[in-house]
């Protein structure tokens, strides 16, 4: 497999699918606080994607499922408490 093309993947399917996973987690954990099941799989998404940017502009590289998965847990959590501090901000 060409190396564009496993970049490719990695970027476009398995780090938002981990995100998935890792949301819909941290909803279950943050019961009672969190949002439904596709507003935490949604932030869970965007938040891996957003992290593993981060650390990749930090020089930090992570290679292969565990790299990604710590990558997307990082930015997913991250982006599940920004969240709720605007939900509880805004009184909901």
């Amino acid at each position: 497999m060409p190396v564009g093309l496993n970049v490719f993947l990695i970027v476009v399917i398995m780090i938002p699918a981990i995100g998935l996973v890792v949301g819909w987690l941290a909803g279950k954990i943050m019961e009672g606080q969190g949002f439904d099941f596709w507003t935490n799989a949604g932030f869970g998404a965007l938040g891996s994607i957003v992290g593993s940017l981060a650390f990749g502009f930090l020089g930090l590289h992570f290679l292969g499922l565990i790299g990604v998965a710590i990558k997307a847990t990082v930015g997913a959590a991250g982006a599940l408490a920004i969240a709720n501090r605007f939900k509880k901000r805004q009184g909901g």
